[in-house]
């Protein structure tokens, strides 16, 4: 069996984007090239959320993949478009853009990138937890010793932390939504 063979659990296959990730991801603003380039790591990250490489492997990466599918049917079988894959530095800077925006969290003195698991996530609900809190670290959340103690987080305390320094947009986009 091939999940054997590479020694990947079958929630390293499969990932999903989150209904609120989808409505971040609609709103951010980000470039073609950083959804382009969050694709690529969302496909390449394990069940841990963690892509594991330098940001000029994404682009090889990338590079590799588009150069394997150079032309793809424009819905004509007569017409094929020509595509070809982002410049290096336009990588470097969709990378940025995905950190700037919370999306992507950069492992200090490793390279490794954390996906942000309220975006997207490989796993199921019992490994979301862990990411979720692994995020909360990445992020900066101070946990209080009441928490510590009880292995726990405040949820009202972590709803708002999340709303502040994650995903800012979230809330406001929710609220016009209801007002409509």
């Amino acid at each position: 069996m091939k999940l054997e063979q590479n020694n990947k659990k079958p929630s390293d296959y499969w990932g999903a984007i989150t209904d609120s990730g989808i409505v971040y991801l609609m709103h951010c603003g980000l470039t073609r090239v950083a959804y382009i380039t969050a694709l690529f790591i969302f496909q390449e990250v394990g069940s841990n959320n963690l892509y594991q490489g330098t940001v000029n492997s994404i682009y090889e990466t990338m590079k590799q993949d588009f150069d394997k599918n150079k032309e793809l049917s424009n819905g004509n079988l007569h017409s094929l478009k020509k595509v070809s894959s982002p410049a290096k530095q336009s990588v470097y800077n969709a990378v940025r853009e995905l950190v700037d925006n919370h999306i992507l969290y950069k492992i200090p003195n490793k390279h490794e990138y954390f996906v942000n698991p309220l975006i997207y996530y490989k796993g199921g609900k019992k490994q979301l937890k862990g990411l979720v809190a692994k995020l909360l670290q990445l992020a900066g959340y101070k946990q209080t010793e009441d928490e510590k103690r009880q292995n726990s987080y405040r949820l009202d305390k972590v709803d708002r932390f999340m709303t502040e320094e994650c995903l800012p947009i979230i809330d406001p986009i929710i609220e016009s939504l209801n007002q409509i």
